[in-house]
């Protein structure tokens, strides 16, 4: 373990004078204290983490509402046929929106009008 004199404090601010390498020397230990704290954190997170889960049973109960909600899904496709009817849907819109330019030239009026005010 290293002892360095935090830079922040105003007193030793005011009688430190450090050439470039001393000072870049001291700035690398700061932020390798800022790292060690964050992975302390980070580690300390996953652990309270791990806990909760080993009490509550989170991930477990969230892969089964996953898994029912999926299940439930499907047989609700299967008797209303929601993604066949959406798939319909989508394709008669598109039909309809290309047979709407062809007759009015909204992209190629589009086009002209943004070319014009471009220039």
């Amino acid at each position: 373990m290293y002892i360095i004199p935090s830079i922040f404090d105003r007193k030793i601010i005011c009688h430190l004078t450090l050439n470039r390498f001393q000072f870049k020397y001291i700035i690398i230990f700061v932020l390798l204290d800022v790292a060690r704290a964050s992975g302390e954190f980070v580690v300390a997170a996953g652990d309270r983490a791990k806990k909760i889960d080993e009490e509550y049973h989170i991930v477990d109960k969230t892969k089964s509402a996953t898994k029912n909600a999926l299940q439930s899904a499907k047989k609700f496709d299967e008797k209303h046929h929601v993604v066949d009817k959406t798939k319909s849907a989508t394709k008669s819109a598109l039909q309809s929106a290309k047979k709407f330019d062809e007759k009015h030239h909204v992209v190629d009026k589009t086009k002209s009008a943004t070319k014009s005010a471009l220039q």
